[in-house]
């Protein structure tokens, strides 16, 4: 569902936003899979500050992976949606 759809046929009785809050332990798990779909930073803000800000989070995706050989995907459940 994209979010000029969401926009544009909200939900009766919900906000057609909503917010997903990501717990601090889920948040390389959820950045390694964005990197994978090729959704970063650099992608989503094309320019030299874009490409600045996804090169640190690729950076960080490294130094996690290089301390955790698991790469910190063991956890099930850590994206809480609110509204």
């Amino acid at each position: 569902m994209t979010l000029k759809y969401m926009l544009e046929t909200p939900p009766v009785g919900e906000p057609p936003i909503k917010m997903l809050v990501v717990r601090p332990e889920a948040r390389l798990k959820l950045l390694r899979e964005l990197h994978r779909m090729n959704v970063s930073s650099a992608t989503l803000f094309p320019g030299l500050d874009g490409f600045a800000r996804s090169l640190m989070n690729v950076a960080e995706l490294h130094i996690s992976s290089t301390a955790d050989p698991s790469g910190g995907l063991s956890h099930e459940g850590e994206f809480d949606e609110t509204l």
